[in-house]
């Protein structure tokens, strides 16, 4: 009879759970009997006090941030203002960006509320946008074919962000006539008319 009551004295332990926080239950994920494992989610807590706001930005973006930066942000119509606690060292795998966590008090907001983060960035004043299509990457580089005299040069350029359309480049001034598409099919020193 003692082991039966050690026995249940030690389940009625192990079912008790303790929020390392005072917090809110937002969602129970398990149902009275069910049997639980190590490491499984059974409830969302939010603590009430603050909230985090969680984005993930790309490399140039995120060296330009330090943990413990005041970020200004936008909920609705108003202007917050947040703290950035966390920032990844290492980038995601598969988008190849850097999660930051930035904290911000909750008075005025709830939980799963879409926020906008003013980040800083770096300035790039020698940096030029151009079409994804005018890009050449080939042998580990990426090229762009400049127009000059009539004939194709190809010029070696480096890429310092992209996004779905453009690719932001470094190595090419501005107002300089270059093919915007059918790259690949091109060759330096080719004659080209041009309108």
């Amino acid at each position: 009879a003692q082991l039966a009551v050690d026995i249940a004295a030690r389940n009625l332990q192990r079912a008790t759970l303790r929020a390392p926080f005072a917090a809110s239950v937002n969602n129970v994920h398990v149902e009275t009997g069910d049997y639980v494992t190590p490491g499984q989610t059974v409830i969302r807590l939010v603590q009430v006090e603050s909230l985090d706001l969680s984005l993930e930005v790309p490399e140039s973006v995120a060296t330009a941030l330090h943990t413990g930066q005041d970020i200004e942000l936008m909920i609705g119509d108003s202007s917050r203002q947040g703290k950035l606690i966390a920032r990844a060292l290492d980038p995601s795998p598969r988008t190849l960006t850097y999660a930051l966590r930035i904290r911000i008090a909750a008075e005025g907001a709830v939980p799963g509320q879409l926020a906008e983060a003013k980040l800083p960035g770096h300035v790039l004043p020698d940096a030029v946008l151009v079409p994804r299509a005018a890009i050449l990457r080939e042998e580990g580089g990426a090229y762009v074919y400049e127009v000059v005299d009539g004939s194709l040069r190809r010029r070696a350029v480096s890429i310092v962000l992209a996004d779905e359309d453009d690719f932001v480049i470094r190595g090419l001034h501005a107002g300089v006539n270059i093919v915007a598409r059918n790259v690949a099919a091109l060759a330096d020193g080719q004659q080209v008319v041009t309108d």
